[in-house]
């Protein structure tokens, strides 16, 4: 008899016990974050094929220094000069429901010849978000002259098409 008191009383409080604890529910929701940057020129037209690179609160500070620090994530703008991207919050807001992020449009053509433009801000978890980097960049396909007078007072006519590489001037005439 003892013995089904001494079991009844343990099955009784293990059950109290089981039954007292509850599953810790996660500050983070499950759905992904998503992150939409559009990338346009000054006149407002989307610029497509740009790389727009991502950085947290840390990295951002190191590219301020160093342009060449790696980004976490980069993606290429489509036709519509939309990056979008899609942040799994098991990854990006592990114990956190918003984190701080900054989109990147970089333009380097050597260590000491670069530009750039950025926006972000606060990014919540399982939420959709847009930010509109607007840049000085013409849109790709287009054709500005260079006139330049050298020392010698020619004046040398110069094409640079932005489709390809941005720093690339061809000579087309020169008259003295």
């Amino acid at each position: 008899m003892n013995v089904f008191k001494f079991l009844s009383a343990t099955l009784l409080a293990g059950t109290c016990l089981f039954s007292g604890c509850k599953k810790e529910k996660s500050i983070v929701p499950e759905n992904p974050s998503v992150v939409e940057i559009t990338v346009s020129n000054s006149e407002g037209e989307v610029l497509e094929n740009e790389t727009v690179r991502m950085y947290d609160e840390t990295s951002y500070e190191s590219f301020k220094k160093n342009h060449s620090t790696k980004p976490l994530l980069e993606i290429t703008t489509d036709s519509n000069g939309m990056a979008r991207f899609t942040l799994e919050n098991n990854l990006w807001f592990q114990s956190t429901k918003s984190r701080e992020f900054m989109f990147v449009v970089l333009k380097a053509f050597d260590t000491d010849n670069y530009q750039w433009w950025s926006k972000g801000g606060t990014v919540n978890a399982g939420k959709k978000h847009a930010f509109r980097i607007e840049t000085a960049l013409p849109k790709a396909g287009t054709e500005d002259l260079v006139r330049i007078t050298i020392p010698t007072g020619c004046m040398e006519t110069y094409r640079n098409k932005w489709s390809d590489h941005p720093g690339y001037l061809k000579k087309i005439e020169e008259r003295p």
